[in-house]
């Protein structure tokens, strides 16, 4: 696995996290 697939899929699990996060406050 090279550095930048590391950090891509890490950027995702955060933005993914941040959205759940978002939803929940709003609803």
């Amino acid at each position: 696995m090279t550095l930048v697939s590391r950090d891509f899929l890490l950027m995702k699990r955060k933005f993914r996290l941040l959205l759940y996060a978002h939803h929940g406050k709003r609803i």
